[in-house]
């Protein structure tokens, strides 16, 4: 098991951390790394989060420490647009960020083939969506979707359609945790390849979808925000 954080002695962990340097744009925003985009989405004022991004590692974690008003409305901000914490669209804004990395940084796409088929985890990362920006089950997901990528690239593996054979049912919350984190944790491959929808959800596993909009709904969300409704295709 590969442990992604910035202090780690393994260079393949260390490099994979947000806090590593990396040089991209994200919809005309000059970023020095993840971990700076990351930060900037607790700040409204869209040109302090201009700022921000321009910081890496440990000075853009500093820059976000004290940007603690989102906790409250559970709303996040890019370039003046907010984003509910656990809405789908949010997820789409952090995945839309990893992949700009994986286009405009081509050390990323090696950094992930460095590791290979090895297990990762993050073990110091906070596992509440009310409390960080990013978790450690969503940070592995859009690590593991760029890895997968990345290695089809090298091997020309064709692109097959999941399935969801193998996809464990929800039992619930106390035996399995939060069912919008366990939607992301086992429906990877449905969720990058936007084929995942509320009546596929509903035919394989019910009780998860069921619990899904019992959060959302006790949240002040709407399904479609995690889950779009979709049709069978």
């Amino acid at each position: 098991m590969i442990d992604i954080h910035g202090g780690s002695k393994d260079p393949r962990a260390a490099k994979l951390s947000n806090f590593a340097d990396r040089l991209f744009m994200f919809d005309g925003v000059a970023c020095a790394g993840i971990e700076g985009i990351l930060q900037a989405l607790k700040e409204p004022d869209a040109i302090k989060q201009t700022s921000i991004c321009a910081l890496r590692g440990k000075a853009a974690k500093k820059a976000g420490n004290g940007l603690n008003d989102w906790k409250e409305s559970q709303t996040l901000w890019w370039k003046g647009v907010p984003y509910k914490r656990n809405s789908r669209s949010y997820h789409m804004l952090i995945t839309n960020i990893y992949n700009a990395v994986y286009e405009q940084d081509s050390t990323f796409k090696e950094d992930l083939l460095a590791v290979e088929l090895d297990d990762i985890c993050h073990s110091i990362g906070n596992p509440d969506q009310r409390d960080t920006v990013l978790t450690e089950v969503e940070m592995i997901h859009q690590l593991n979707r760029l890895r997968l990528r990345a290695l089809r690239s090298k091997s020309s593996l064709p692109s097959r359609k999941p399935t969801m054979d193998n996809i464990p049912k929800y039992r619930g919350v106390k035996k399995d945790g939060d069912p919008v984190e366990f939607l992301q944790r086992h429906y990877v491959d449905w969720i990058t390849l936007d084929l995942l929808t509320q009546v596929k959800l509903r035919h394989h596993d019910e009780k998860l979808l069921n619990a899904i909009k019992y959060k959302t709904r006790n949240e002040g969300m709407k399904l479609a925000d995690v889950v779009p409704p979709g049709i069978n295709r």
